[in-house]
């Protein structure tokens, strides 16, 4: 399954500069600011660069998103304390399937918590998302400080954009599911995905460490969320499909295809005899 990645402003400049550094962004970006802090321009300017800046910091680490789950994850409700959420890095990129069309107006959002500088010691969850069709960037800021994060939320955002909430109910999903092993699993190469899969059946956590390690120095460190419930075993009901036949599929069929069970190895897993008294196996 193929993922959406961000598309920042580095790799937009590195086009025609290729000496161009995250850290020299956010210097330009700070420097603008600086110069005319209402600029509403410049502060979009400033809380990209510095969300990109962290992001590229901690070797572009993400979450990727399974259709299975996204469903549930648009609908987590916003009224959870703000302690409740498990971050593993300062900034990470949610990633969704390119198959999922649900969320074609996202795919992709950078999620960052900061901290601000006031006398409350306060945090903010920063949201980044490029917009489709329209390819611009939308920005969503969650104050921290509130006792649920639906307080922390502007009510003017999420009136104008509805993608906004939507943003926030997948960040804070995420997030509420970040601590638990059963839903998010740690990303290894494709190569390694069987053997990693082997050592967890067989509990040998230094082999897995040790796969994951493997991955993050080759430029992979992410998480797979809710790819578990994207491989359980159920059965395709008959139906009829568009096929592409002839020279160069250059003619267009429908034909039907036949029912089938999807996953029909994990099937063998599951136990279908018992044990007598004597203790012999009975299939």
């Amino acid at each position: 399954m193929q993922f959406w990645m961000p598309m920042t402003a580095l790799e937009h400049f590195r086009k025609t500069d290729k000496s161009v550094t995250a850290e020299s962004i956010l210097n330009q970006a700070v420097k603008k600011y600086d110069s005319n802090p209402t600029n509403s321009v410049f502060w979009e300017h400033l809380v990209n660069a510095t969300m990109e800046g962290l992001w590229y910091g901690e070797l572009r680490p993400y979450f990727k998103v399974w259709p299975a789950i996204g469903s549930a994850l648009s609908k987590v409700r916003l009224d959870v304390c703000p302690d409740a959420l498990v971050f593993p890095v300062p900034c990470i990129a949610v990633r969704f399937a390119k198959q999922d069309a649900r969320f074609d107006k996202i795919r992709s959002m950078l999620t960052a918590i900061v901290p601000v500088d006031d006398p409350q010691n306060s945090r903010r969850m920063l949201l980044r998302w490029k917009a489709e069709p329209c390819g611009c960037c939308d920005f969503l800021s969650i104050d921290m400080t509130f006792s649920t994060m639906e307080s922390g939320l502007n009510p003017y955002w999420a009136e104008k954009n509805a993608a906004s909430v939507l943003a926030a109910r997948i960040a804070v999903g995420v997030c509420l599911l970040a601590g638990d092993p059963e839903f998010i699993k740690p990303d290894v190469l494709a190569c390694d995905r069987e053997a990693y899969n082997r050592y967890e059946e067989q509990g040998n956590q230094p082999c897995m460490d040790a796969l994951v390690a493997k991955a993050a120095k080759q430029g992979v460190k992410g998480w797979r969320v809710g790819e578990v419930y994207e491989t359980i075993p159920h059965f395709r009901r008959p139906h009829f499909a568009l096929r592409h036949t002839g020279k160069g599929g250059a003619i267009p069929k429908i034909v039907p295809v036949r029912g089938s069970v999807v996953h029909r190895k994990k099937l063998t897993d599951v136990p279908t005899g018992y044990l007598t008294e004597d203790g012999e196996e009975v299939e």
